[in-house]
């Protein structure tokens, strides 16, 4: 599946703004700051559950001024689904006819003014008050490549370098050689590695399946 189209309602300075995806690479170009990053930053909280390390924690300041408040409001909508991704996410489901259906998750977030946090709350389809799918977020292999205001520094070979981080969610489990005889030797696979976004990048691949990887940026959206 792939995204088909992304609504945001009150977040930051975007009032009301849909955002449609064709299929392959998306880029999104546009002068400082006239909303790019608030689309990215949708982005993270639709595709990224809130124990990722790269997920989006809104705060007071990401509600839109002058509106005293007002909720926002995200959905995203997935089209070309296969019938194991629409077994799987059944209660995100949204019947467009002829047989066929579209995956629908949507968000809204609201400012508690006496603890002054936001609450977030997110479910599938087209009636609120349901839930998203158990492991729904597992699925979904997205990796965010942060700006990058130091090229020496986010460049500079190594773990947590962006390269490094995108390269490592696009290897595959099985490209990892596993001795089938005791060897004597401690082999460290992806799940076991220390680093927080290694471990996150192992767990959402699946064993048996290959799925392409959504990548995004500070400049740039790609949805396969």
């Amino acid at each position: 599946m792939r995204i088909r189209e992304l609504r945001i309602r009150n977040f930051r300075k975007i009032e009301n703004l849909t955002v449609a995806f064709p299929k392959g690479l998306s880029v999104i170009v546009g002068e400082n700051n006239t909303g790019k990053t608030t689309i990215i930053d949708a982005l993270r909280l639709m595709l990224m559950p809130a124990r990722d390390f790269d997920a989006l924690r809104i705060t007071e300041d990401d509600f839109r001024s002058g509106t005293d408040g007002a909720q926002i409001e995200i959905s995203c909508t997935f089209c070309d689904t296969t019938d194991i991704e629409e077994a799987h996410c059944q209660e995100c489901l949204v019947d467009i006819g002829d047989g066929k259906f579209e995956i629908c998750i949507n968000a809204r977030v609201e400012f508690n003014k006496d603890t002054r946090r936001a609450n977030v709350k997110m479910w599938g389809g087209e009636t609120e008050g349901g839930s998203l799918p158990l492991n729904f977020f597992d699925r979904l292999a997205t990796i965010y490549l942060q700006p990058l205001r130091d090229p020496e520094s986010g460049l500079r070979p190594g773990r947590t370098s962006q390269i490094s981080r995108l390269v490592d969610c696009l290897t595959q489990k099985d490209t990892i050689p596993i001795p089938s005889e005791p060897t004597g030797q401690i082999v460290f696979l992806p799940s076991g590695r220390t680093s927080p976004l290694a471990s996150h990048c192992a767990s959402r691949r699946s064993s048996s399946t290959r799925r392409k990887t959504p990548t995004f940026g500070c400049c740039g959206c790609s949805i396969n």
